[in-house]
C-alpha cells in the first residue's frame, strides 16, 4: 500500500533537496551561488539586476559576487552600447571553463551514484525523471 499523497510529496520535496545540496557543495571547486551566477550568464543574462531579480538577491550582494567573479577573472564588464549607465556582463573564457567543468564534477558526482544501482532501480530513476521533468512543465498548478 502507498502512503498518503502529502507523504510521497514531502519525502520527494526533502529528497530532491538533499540531492541538489550535495551536488552543489561537493561537486564543485567555487562557491555554489559563483556558480549560479556563471549558469545564468551561460544561459543569456547579461545585467546585474536581472541576475539579483533571477536568484532573489539584494542588488548590493549581486554586486559582491560580481566582483568576486570580475576580480578572479571568470567575468567580464562592458558598457550597453544601447544604454551607456547599464553594464552587460559576460564570462570570460575562464568563467566558461569553471562552468564546464563544474558541470561536469556534479555530472560525475551523479553518474558514481546512478551507477552504484540495479538495473531496475536505474530504471526506475530513469522513469522517475522523465515523471519530474512532466512536472515541471506543468508549472501551471
Amino acid at each position: 500500500m502507498l502512503p498518503a499523497t502529502s507523504t510521497i510529496a514531502h519525502d520527494l520535496r526533502a529528497a530532491c533537496m538533499r540531492i541538489t545540496r550535495r551536488v552543489r557543495l561537493q561537486a564543485t571547486r567555487i562557491p555554489p551561488h559563483w556558480f549560479t551566477v556563471l549558469a545564468a550568464l551561460d544561459r543569456g543574462v547579461k545585467t546585474a539586476t536581472e541576475l539579483a531579480e533571477r536568484e532573489h538577491v539584494s542588488a548590493p550582494s549581486m554586486s559582491r559576487t560580481l566582483k568576486e567573479l570580475e576580480d578572479r577573472g571568470l567575468v567580464s564588464r562592458t558598457t550597453d552600447p544601447d544604454d551607456r549607465r547599464s553594464r552587460i556582463l559576460t564570462l570570460t573564457e575562464a568563467g566558461l571553463r569553471e562552468l564546464h567543468d563544474g558541470r561536469r564534477s556534479r555530472d560525475h558526482w551523479m553518474v558514481e551514484r546512478v551507477r552504484s544501482c540495479t538495473p531496475q532501480e536505474q530504471k526506475v530513476l530513469y522513469e522517475a525523471t522523465l515523471i519530474l521533468n512532466r512536472l515541471l512543465e506543468d508549472d501551471s498548478r
